[in-house]
């Protein structure tokens, strides 16, 4: 009786595996054209002195809690700080004043900007929160991430 099961089985499993039709047509292209990235979405945030939260003695604490901003289906969430006249991938160290560290933390659909200092900004700061969806990673292997203007050309060669 095994056998007789065992050679049903296996007579079973050839037929299906033979029953391949052929190919279909080639799936329509990306959103657009652009093969997954026409969302891409860059938000610019002014965070006033006075809205950072001190969440311990040294750390303040912004939040930015934006769905048109932040995609969950990306490979990469950058924010850069407006500093000197130009923007710096975070995290950054001695941006403000000597030994500080900005960075920032993105969970659900949340980004946090944390500042590590003894006390808060003093200044409005202007950041960007830069969306970097995957077409854009494998596109541009060694992407410097920190580096604004080698993100924004990477992104203008969509």
């Amino acid at each position: 009786m095994k056998t007789v099961k065992l050679s049903l089985g296996v007579l079973l499993l050839s037929f299906f595996a033979s029953c391949t039709g052929p190919a279909g047509p080639d799936g329509a292209p990306g959103q657009n054209g652009l093969n997954g990235v026409a969302n891409i979405t860059n938000g610019t945030i002014t965070v006033p002195a006075a809205s950072w939260n001190s969440s311990s003695a040294n750390y303040w604490n912004y939040g930015v809690a934006d769905n048109a901003i932040v995609d969950m289906n990306v490979d990469a969430v950058m924010v850069y700080v407006l500093a000197n006249g130009n923007y710096f991938g975070l995290p950054s160290a001695s941006l403000l004043t000597s030994g500080d560290v900005m960075s920032f933390g993105y969970q659900n659909n949340l980004v946090s900007l944390i500042y590590n200092n003894p006390s808060a900004p003093t200044a409005d700061l202007q950041f960007k929160v830069v969306v970097i969806p995957p077409a854009i990673m494998k596109n541009n292997p060694g992407l410097n991430l920190k580096d604004y203007n080698a993100v924004q050309r990477a992104l203008s060669k969509r």
